[in-house]
């Protein structure tokens, strides 16, 4: 009877021990105060796509590219790769920079309805106009793909697609533009936006107008412009149905710290659109009923697989090998904390 006791007490003791660990670990991982700070980009500053320059033809060798009416390969030009223009074997323009200040656009495609490729350009200083300049203009144009490319510092926009349908705009850096980053017009429709930065734009990052429809808009990163978007078209989607796009003037937070905002985020315009699913890195200090049960209910479900844990090896090597094995393990863990903490100090001295 004593030792059954003995057991009894060694055990509830352990279970103690492993439960005031998981409780520890859950209220820091609820009171890290990086949790509670709006992350000024939806990326970090090292991770932001910024392509380095174009080093295989540069401006002095390239300054305007005009395609019409799919003359493709009429333009015989080394830094124009002419395909047959099917889905499997695009055209691809790339790794080229240009000053666009000459002929006030970098890159011209109109009524061309062949494959194409542009990647890796940088296309800076097109011409001041309204809305009509821009690194990159596309008109009556469908599909193409328009990736990893710079189009900053320009004096109109960075794009403008006017009558473009199946267009994918993805991985581009698209910042400090005096008028829009992205301009979209006439009867554009079924393209898609994804993993663009769109910052520093004066006017707008991202604007459709009202004959526009069926985009797909998501994984973006708005910040710091004069407005981050408007949709005045119809059916436009700016989400995916699971995550949508970062916006650094998101007023709520995120309740359920999965960094999807828990209430949808209002495009101005007059669509009266919603990108429902906001990437969000603000955890909500008071959170809402739902959610807090479903925090609640997560950390009994840690809880209980900690007593099942205990339980098991309780079965499996008795006692004293449990304790000896939890021993362990409470000291990684504390020569683990005094080296993140002897490293945090060393770092703040350093700076």
């Amino acid at each position: 009877m004593n030792i059954y006791k003995n057991k009894n007490s060694g055990k509830l003791l352990l279970t103690i021990v492993i439960l005031t660990l998981v409780i520890f670990t859950i209220s820091q991982t609820n009171t890290n105060p990086e949790n509670y700070i709006q992350e000024e980009c939806y990326k970090q500053t090292n991770d932001l796509k910024n392509p380095k320059p174009s080093d295989s033809w540069d401006e002095g060798e390239v300054n305007f590219i005009h395609i019409k009416n799919d003359n493709w390969s009429a333009i015989d030009f080394d830094w124009i790769q002419n395909k047959t223009g099917t889905w499997d074997d695009p055209h691809i323009i790339e790794n080229i920079t240009i000053n666009a200040g000459k002929y006030g656009i970098g890159i011209l495609i109109e009524d061309s309805s062949e494959y194409f490729i542009l990647n890796n350009c940088t296309i800076y200083n097109s011409s001041r106009g309204q809305f009509n300049t821009a690194g990159i203009y596309l008109k009556n144009t469908s599909n193409g793909t328009i990736i990893d490319n710079n189009l900053s510092y320009n004096n109109g926009s960075g794009l403008i697609m006017d009558n473009s349908i199946n267009i994918t705009i993805s991985d581009n850096y698209i910042t400090n533009n005096d008028e829009d980053g992205i301009y979209i017009i006439g009867q554009s429709k079924n393209n898609t936006f994804h993993d663009n930065d769109i910052m520093n734009n004066t006017i707008k990052g991202l604007d459709f107008n009202e004959t526009t429809r069926w985009n797909l808009i998501y994984k973006n990163n708005f910040t710091n412009n004069g407005i981050n978007a408007m949709d005045n078209g119809t059916s436009n989607h700016w989400d995916n149905g699971q995550i949508g796009n970062y916006w650094d003037d998101y007023p709520k937070c995120d309740a359920n710290r999965d960094n999807i905002g828990e209430w949808p985020y209002d495009i101005p315009g007059e669509a009266d659109a919603q990108d429902e699913y906001p990437i969000c890195y603000k955890t909500c200090v008071s959170a809402p009923r739902e959610a807090k049960d479903e925090i609640k209910d997560e950390d009994e479900e840690i809880i209980a697989a900690a007593n099942e844990f205990v339980e098991s090896l309780l079965d499996n090597i008795g006692l004293y090998a449990t304790w000896s094995i939890f021993i362990e393990i409470i000291t990684g863990v504390v020569i683990i904390v005094n080296k993140k903490r002897k490293s945090k100090i060393s770092e703040e001295k350093f700076w």
